[in-house]
């Protein structure tokens, strides 16, 4: 036994005892402030960690943030981003500005390579010039939605359509 005992209670635990089960959960903020090279941004998280330790499973949700590009501020979040062995899947990515917004949603596998996706760009009277200052010349403003929908293999793609 030990000569004292820190409060709280604790137990002690055999291997055979051991259930190799996990169970985390963990909220906060991240931010790119400790990494000079990274552009300036921040983020919400909320998220789990569970399952076994041979067959673990992370949930991840962003419920607000923002990354500064060229002195751009976009807004980002996410609705879930599910991860395990078998592959991840991101559900209702945003990135937003302004007058404009994109919407990411997909899957991919790990074991066949495998991916499929859906990305919608949503313009209202964008000036194309603050996105792309040296492609676009200035007041090129567009407005309109563009919905892109893929899938395929690392190796290659097997389809596109939008």
């Amino acid at each position: 036994m030990f000569p004292f005992s820190p409060p709280g209670s604790h137990e002690r635990f055999r291997p055979s005892q051991c259930r190799q089960h996990i169970s985390l959960a963990a909220a906060g903020s991240v931010s790119t402030a400790f990494l000079p090279e990274l552009p300036p941004g921040a983020t919400e998280f909320e998220g789990t960690f569970t399952g076994s330790i041979s067959a673990p499973s992370a949930v991840l949700t962003l419920p607000g943030g923002f990354v500064n590009y060229m002195g751009l501020t976009i807004g980002i979040s996410a609705d879930t981003i599910l991860a395990d062995m078998t592959g991840c899947s991101l559900v209702n990515f945003q990135a937003r500005t302004g007058s404009s917004s994109l919407s990411l949603s997909g899957e991919a596998g790990f074991s066949e390579l495998n991916w499929e996706g859906t990305l919608l760009l949503s313009l209202q009277d964008t000036d194309l010039s603050s996105y792309f200052p040296r492609s676009a010349p200035n007041g090129h403003y567009r407005q309109g939605e563009r919905l892109c929908r893929g899938g395929g293999r690392v190796s290659r793609l097997c389809g596109c359509s939008g």
